[in-house]
């Protein structure tokens, strides 16, 4: 699989130059690509992002009234246009709009809404939350009704306290009622992609604002019109269901005091390497008269550097056990290596988590071959 890095390549900087040529003859291309390969090589994407950014800067007018329409026509101008930008071409454009357009900001914003929707704004907006927050909320709160999906997301994404990729917005996470309208106006979206953000934004609160995700929620519920509402709920509480909330289990249908019993969990193998997969079979029984449903998740405690364990909790499965009756799976979990996560030989330990309440599990041994 090719680097993530690459989706700003020295290649890629070329069909840049090229886009804003095409709008701005003056540039001078050649200059603009001279040694780029060289000058990528060694940088990850974001910092490829910055060098592009800062190379278009010392090649382009330096006046925003100037510059921002020079950008603006290097965007594709519809799906048939094989020269225009779009995608990850456009994210060092919407970094010269973040640096510059502070002082002309009725221009900057038109330049957003243009490239939001042919990549996404939602990192340039960052710097005008934190420098101009009233003026930039008010335009968001604008954008969370165009007829745009993409817009409408960026009003949500953009305003994220905890974006990741984006820097963090302290004042926002601190007093999450500023965003508030926002969410309001677009958690019913008709867009998934627009409602999963939502959700994820109302996620960012759960660690600072438990009681505020779980509030909003129970009140989203009450005024929701479709069907669509238990998948944001999901999403938006996942970080509370993970830390075994019983008011987030609730609203996803989960009682923490559910009349549940573990009756058995067993782990295989009891070592294995790096690479492998653990299976790991359970057995839960409802001796209740009544249907009741069941959220089994499990925890890994990862060994990390320093030898001390870390805590991970990934998603398991979901079922209703109908009365008297017991439920049996078996499932695996890889430690195959990943770019998310280094694995480190020695012991772990598994556990699971049923309906949100903690159950003692198995202690392993991970080698590395």
């Amino acid at each position: 699989m090719e680097p993530f890095k690459n989706r700003l390549s020295g290649e890629v900087a070329r069909r840049i130059g090229a886009a804003v040529g095409r709008g701005y003859p003056a540039f001078d291309s050649r200059a603009f690509v001279r040694d780029m390969d060289a000058a990528l090589a060694p940088l990850e994407l974001k910092a490829r992002m910055h060098h592009i950014a800062d190379r278009l800067e010392q090649s382009l007018p330096g006046a925003p009234a100037e510059l921002f329409p020079i950008l603006e026509r290097a965007l594709a101008e519809g799906p048939e246009d094989e020269v225009g930008l779009r995608g990850f071409p456009v994210w060092p454009l919407t970094e010269i709009i973040s640096r510059r357009g502070h002082d002309t900001f009725d221009l900057a914003m038109h330049a957003v809404h243009e490239m939001t929707q042919r990549f996404t704004g939602e990192f340039a907006i960052r710097s005008f939350l934190r420098n101009q927050e009233t003026i930039t909320l008010a335009q968001l709160m604008v954008w969370a009704t165009d007829p745009d999906e993409h817009v409408r997301r960026l009003a949500s994404e953009g305003s994220r306290p905890l974006l990741p990729w984006g820097e963090r917005l302290p004042r926002l996470l601190a007093n999450p009622e500023f965003t508030l309208p926002i969410l309001d106006l677009l958690h019913d979206d008709p867009s998934e992609y627009v409602r999963r953000s939502v959700a994820n934004h109302l996620n960012d609160f759960s660690r600072a604002h438990p009681n505020y995700v779980i509030a909003t929620l129970r009140r989203w519920g009450t005024i929701s019109s479709g069907t669509n509402f238990p998948k944001t709920i999901a999403r938006a509480a996942r970080t509370l269901v993970k830390a075994g909330n019983s008011e987030a289990l609730a609203l996803m249908g989960y009682s923490t005091d559910a009349a549940l019993e573990l009756v058995r969990f067993e782990i295989t193998p009891g070592s294995l390497n790096i690479g492998d997969a653990l299976t790991y079979s359970v057995e839960i029984k409802n001796p209740s008269p009544a249907i009741v449903p069941v959220m089994v998740d499990y925890v890994v405690f990862h060994r990390k550097a320093n030898g001390s364990l870390s805590r991970k909790v990934f998603k398991g499965r979901r079922s209703s056990i109908p009365a008297h009756t017991s439920w049996q799976f078996s499932a695996k979990h890889s430690f195959r290596p990943v770019t998310t996560r280094k694995y480190y030989a020695g012991t772990h330990r598994i556990e699971l988590l049923i309906n949100g309440n903690r159950h003692l599990g198995h202690e392993f041994e991970l080698m590395d071959a």
